[in-house]
């Protein structure tokens, strides 16, 4: 299963953009996108567009976890 966090991290190094020219291109500061890429932030849907757009990936492929828990047999 991978992590939103790595997924968002590779999505940027292979894009080759460092956190400060995202940061700048979203206009947030370097720390609150070093959170996100960290995941103790979650960005808004707004701002999770904005990311998704810039590494050319949907919010999906980024920020929702590859695996769903298996359901219960009822």
């Amino acid at each position: 299963m991978a992590n939103p966090r790595l997924k968002l991290i590779n999505a940027r190094k292979e894009k080759n953009l460092s956190p400060r020219q995202i940061a700048e291109m979203l206009n947030i500061s370097m720390s609150y996108y070093y959170k996100i890429e960290r995941g103790t932030r979650n960005p808004g849907l707004y701002l999770a567009k904005d990311i998704s757009s810039i590494l050319g990936q949907s919010v999906d492929d980024l920020f929702i976890e590859d695996q769903l828990p298996a359901l219960s047999n009822y």
